[in-house]
């Protein structure tokens, strides 16, 4: 996981970016279910990216951001 971070000195705006990058992880035994229905031991590496930008007023903060930037998402997360 790694963040960076950028705040200028006048402190009016804050942007944040993270990065969630997770490796081959093994997944359930699926070996004995019929052909259509089995998956990888393993599955592939895949990153998330978040991104928050921050606006500083007198008294309050107003913020917006983006989760899941690259959009990833399962292939078929349910078996059947």
């Amino acid at each position: 996981m790694s963040n960076l971070g950028y705040k200028p000195l006048s402190n009016l705006f804050r942007l944040d970016l993270s990065f969630h990058w997770y490796g081959e992880q093994r997944l359930p035994d699926t070996q004995s279910n019929p052909v259509a229905y089995q998956r990888p031991d393993y599955s592939k590496d895949y990153a998330i990216v978040n991104t928050q930008f921050t606006y500083n007023l007198k008294s309050v903060e107003l913020y917006t951001g983006c989760e899941n930037i690259f959009n990833f998402r399962q292939d078929q997360p349910i078996i059947s």
